[in-house]
């Protein structure tokens, strides 16, 4: 998603999302109003596009792990020692205990 002027636009629920005057690549930008949705800035072109993510927590330490948007379900995330897998349900990624050990 492009950055237009100083906002982004939402995806999911067309709402802008004010990008700062010293906003710079990596910084992480919220939607106001989709839960847990949010943007990570990049370059590209010589601009700043947003990337969506989202947080999911560690289910063994509740550290927060972020979630590219387009990660395929299954990819498996390390965390505490563990492995998890992601799963997405009722709109929302999560992450679960996996049988194997890392």
């Amino acid at each position: 998603m492009e950055a237009h002027g100083d906002r982004l636009i939402c995806p999911d629920c067309g709402q802008p999302i004010l990008v700062p005057d010293d906003a710079q690549a990596g910084d992480l930008l919220e939607c106001p109003e989709c839960a847990g949705i949010l943007f990570r800035l990049q370059p590209m072109s010589g601009r700043l596009q947003g990337q969506q993510v989202q947080m999911v927590s560690c289910p063994g330490t509740d550290q927060l792990v972020e979630i590219v948007c387009g990660t395929p379900v299954g990819t498996v995330y390390h965390c505490d020692g563990r492995s998890y897998v992601l799963t997405y349900a009722f709109g929302s990624y999560a992450l679960e205990a996996s049988s194997s050990r890392s």
